[in-house]
């Protein structure tokens, strides 16, 4: 995904303080007998080096972008937040990735699916207590927004999840009173509260898969291009924005780029915006 969007003109103008590459991890699909997860200690391994570049990039008073993998790549910049304080998150996906031994009955497999219980406490300590700093984020500082699934579906999976303090934005919420009306909620609540700022965590499955379906679980329903530009908008131009990590995205299922493009161009638009300042009207 990383090289696939910078080919397609990701940072073309965009003047990056560091480009850093981290290599690939290897990935094993079969969970490890140990721990019950797919790639356990590849993970724990990958999260601590990127929790490194993020808490440098941080303590440098800049703003870390993080691009590709699936949702575990949060982890590193969830840890790198906690070791500098209380800091919140906007969980921006189509799913609310909330698997975890309490509501599955035994550890989840793929932490692609978990990776918002384990950045909020839930989960093996190998993975929710590095270097002790459980939790990475206080529910109450969490928001998600854009779940396609129903948790009034007696077959939702996570049924814990709504009984939970994290503010819940779901697509029936956001289709019932627009994504304007959400989000002109949302910029106060984040302003408010008691954080340092928040990190943004970006899912490209939150888009209707019609629209963007190179993406590994697509769904039917979800943002449009548009809505996505907005949200990205508000919330990159808010003054509480740290951080932002993109991931999701399968260039194998997008061979001609054409996906590749339509996300470089509005990616880069507010990176752009970013270098320059840009923090306009909120």
């Amino acid at each position: 995904m990383p090289q696939a969007l910078v080919d397609a003109g990701l940072t073309e103008g965009v003047p990056f303080a560091k480009h850093v590459v981290l290599p690939e991890p290897t990935y094993a699909f079969e969970p490890d007998a140990a721990s019950g997860i797919r790639n356990h200690q590849e993970l724990v391994r990958y999260t601590c080096r990127l929790d490194e570049e993020v808490t440098a990039t941080l303590r440098a008073d800049r703003i870390p972008i993080v691009i590709g993998g699936d949702c575990s790549a949060l982890l590193g910049p969830a840890v790198a937040l906690k070791r500098l304080g209380r800091f919140g998150l906007v969980h921006l996906d189509g799913h609310s990735d909330f698997g975890h031994e309490g509501n599955w009955g035994k550890p989840y497999p793929s932490i692609a699916g978990a990776d918002l219980a384990v950045v909020t406490g839930r989960g093996p300590d190998t993975l929710t207590n590095l270097d002790g700093l459980k939790p990475y984020f206080r529910d109450e500082d969490v928001v998600q927004i854009g779940e396609k699934d129903d948790s009034a579906d007696p077959d939702y999976w996570f049924k814990d999840f709504p009984l939970t303090a994290i503010h819940r934005l779901p697509l029936t919420l956001v289709r019932q009173h627009g994504i304007e009306a959400a989000l002109n909620k949302l910029i106060p609540r984040l302003a408010g509260a008691p954080t340092g700022g928040f990190w943004l965590h970006v899912d490209l499955d939150v888009l209707d898969s019609i629209l963007m379906p190179a993406v590994d679980s697509p769904e039917d329903l979800g943002l449009t291009w548009d809505e996505l530009d907005n949200v990205l908008g508000r919330l990159l131009r808010s003054p509480q924005f740290v951080g932002l990590n993109v991931g999701i995205y399968d260039p194998e299922l997008d061979p001609a780029r054409d996906f590749a493009r339509q996300i470089v161009g509005i990616f880069r638009r507010h990176l752009l915006g970013l270098a320059a300042g840009d923090l306009g009207p909120i």
